[in-house]
């Protein structure tokens, strides 16, 4: 095994301005309390996930971290997201293979399970110059 530089940052310059949502997403502006070191503990904001009944959790360089709850994005109490926030989630989420095409090809989709809670669909990719997550919260009961 080599020993290169990983692609993901531990520290960098400060975010780019927070972006705006695109027109057609609707965003609620009511923050979803969270514990302030919730970012390192990636498992925990899946949990939350599960608990608010989020579809959706959205990681982003220069925002912050979002749930989409009944169609309607709901940023948590974070301060926006830096490059090394981003890139400590990834790492902690991806195996070094997976690291491996997300710097090779842009983008990388998986699933994981963390049991007692839900299944997720995972998608990184680059955009911008910088990495986000899309997570997808699949539940583990077949509705009616």
């Amino acid at each position: 095994m080599t020993d290169k530089p990983s692609p993901f940052p531990e520290s960098s310059p400060p975010p780019p301005e927070p972006a705006r949502s695109p027109a057609h997403l609707s965003t609620d502006t009511v923050l979803i309390p969270v514990p302030p070191n919730l970012v390192m503990e990636i498992e925990k904001m899946l949990q939350l996930m599960n608990k608010y009944r989020a579809s959706d959790l959205l990681i982003k360089v220069g925002a912050q971290p979002a749930f989409r709850v009944a169609g309607k994005l709901r940023p948590l109490d974070l301060k926006p997201l830096a490059p090394d926030d981003v890139g400590k989630i990834i790492r902690r989420l991806l195996t070094p293979e997976q690291q491996d095409t997300l710097a090779a090809k842009g983008d990388v989709d998986f699933a994981m399970s963390l049991p007692g809670v839900a299944r997720f669909r995972i998608n990184c990719f680059r955009q911008r110059g910088s990495y986000s997550l899309a997570i997808r919260r699949v539940n583990m009961d077949i509705p009616d």
